[in-house]
């Protein structure tokens, strides 16, 4: 596999935000983009990268490669057991592992996705989605989200 040297050509940059770019190009395509995602690896030893058939290329990621753009309560088709759906940045959609949940600094929220192989940070609006869904427990004055038959408390 031939790997592009760092001269040739711009490096890939994923900002905060999830946008990716080609030195100060945004990358705005969106099959492009979602090729980008398709062959998007972490390897131990260089971080993030595309590979394709001939080639790899580092991504330099600010913070998480990923974004959540979306989440959407749903229920089970009995309609007993709630659960929360993700439009992830990649444009695929996921169930939200709610024990992937954790926070970072400045009160961000991430998870796990892609079967915890990446972590993806929540957008604003994704964030507020999901917090319309919290409920207190007026025993113990902490907030959880309903899920299943389980509370699961932030």
């Amino acid at each position: 596999m031939k790997e592009t040297p760092p001269g040739d050509g711009w490096p890939l940059f994923i900002d905060a935000q999830g946008n990716w770019y080609e030195g100060p190009e945004e990358i705005s395509h969106p099959r492009i983009r979602r090729y980008l995602y398709d062959h998007l690896t972490f390897d131990p030893d260089r971080g993030f990268v595309v590979r394709s058939n001939r080639e790899s290329r580092t991504v330099e990621v600010e913070d998480v490669p990923f974004m959540v753009l979306r989440t959407t309560p749903r229920r089970d088709p009995q309609g007993l057991h709630l659960f929360y759906s993700l439009i992830l940045s990649d444009e695929s959609e996921e169930i939200l592992d709610l024990r992937a949940l954790h926070w970072g600094g400045g009160n961000t929220l991430y998870c796990h996705i892609k079967r915890r192989a990446f972590r993806a940070r929540f957008s604003r609006p994704a964030y507020l989605q999901l917090l319309w869904n919290l409920e207190e427990d007026y025993e113990s004055g902490r907030f959880y989200l309903p899920a299943g038959n389980d509370k699961h408390y932030l």
